[in-house]
């Protein structure tokens, strides 16, 4: 069993105009690192809270930054972006030492592919997979080689794909929609499935998703005019293929404002808790009344 967490606040981010979907941390520097969806760059965060630009706006030709991983070993951060949505769209997947701040490498998709990268979680071996949004697909990534290919397309099982991470073994993705709640991607025999769920716990509505010992995190923020926006931890099997059970780790908080992503530190899970991203458009107002400066909650897991 689980045990009861509270909500704490871990810190602010004074810029109202940010809107930041991706969170990753390096414990090596003990920063965290936010993506910026309006303002096109990624920003870092220090232990005593200091916020600086990691990545300046339009650097590196960023577009509007979604989703964000860290490969310790490497020393690398990973980035997705897009462009703005239409006929047109474009993705992209940059790559940064972290410790020089100095682009390895980037992809971008062409115009007219119809592709749109969402959520990254990175393998082994410097390789990493990503979500296609738009195309019901997931790719998989070798930057050594400048090699990007699609590892599995599905228009019923990945439909609306959001959340996705990989198991220690790197043998297993799990991947959150919204079309079958969670599901398993066996990756070295590229089968498809929904994780079983015996109780009917609710899975669906889940954006960002974190692997945590025998169990899964989810970020769940439906549409918030008909449900609230909750964080419920996933118990799994020793075979990581079913649900045992859940609990609720927050809902109904009020500081909530479309809840996105978040990042283990330790034995802590770090939620990007207040987002505003319902309040975006392409022309948005940093003016607006109804907007706030973003908020990180942390909630602190610890088994009985």
């Amino acid at each position: 069993m689980y045990g009861t967490v509270l909500p704490e606040p871990a810190f602010t981010i004074e810029d109202k105009g940010l809107f930041p979907e991706g969170i990753a941390y390096d414990s090596k520097t003990k920063r965290f690192f936010l993506s910026s969806l309006s303002k096109f760059k990624i920003i870092s965060i220090d232990k005593s809270g200091r916020q600086a630009d990691f990545i300046q706006a339009h650097q590196d030709s960023m577009l509007r930054c979604v989703s964000l991983k860290i490969d310790e070993k490497s020393r690398s951060l990973w980035a997705v972006s897009n462009s703005d949505w239409g006929d047109s769209v474009i993705s992209a997947i940059h790559i940064y030492d972290i410790d020089k701040k100095q682009l390895i490498y980037r992809f971008f998709t062409q115009k007219g592919e119809s592709v749109v990268f969402n959520d990254i979680a990175l393998g082994q071996d410097n390789e990493s997979f990503v979500i296609d949004y738009e195309g019901n697909s997931i790719y998989h990534i070798i930057p050594e080689m400048n090699k990007v290919e699609l590892l599995i397309k599905s228009d019923n099982f990945l439909s609306g794909a959001n959340g996705m991470c990989i198991s220690p073994d790197n043998t297993t993705l799990f991947v959150s929609t919204s079309s079958t709640g969670i599901i398993i991607i066996d990756l070295i025999t590229r089968k498809i499935r929904t994780i079983e769920n015996p109780l009917a716990v609710d899975i669906n509505g889940i954006d960002g998703l974190v692997l945590y010992k025998n169990s899964l995190i989810g970020v769940m923020c439906k549409d918030e005019t008909s449900a609230e926006p909750m964080i419920i931890r996933y118990q799994l099997n020793l075979g990581g293929n079913q649900i045992l059970g859940a609990t609720i780790l927050d809902r109904k908080n009020p500081g909530f404002a479309t809840p996105t992503n978040g990042v283990m530190v330790g034995d802590v899970f770090y939620c990007l808790a207040a987002t505003y991203l319902q309040l975006f458009s392409l022309n948005e107002n940093e003016n607006d009344e109804k907007l706030g400066n973003p908020l990180i909650f942390k909630y602190r897991l610890k088994e009985k």
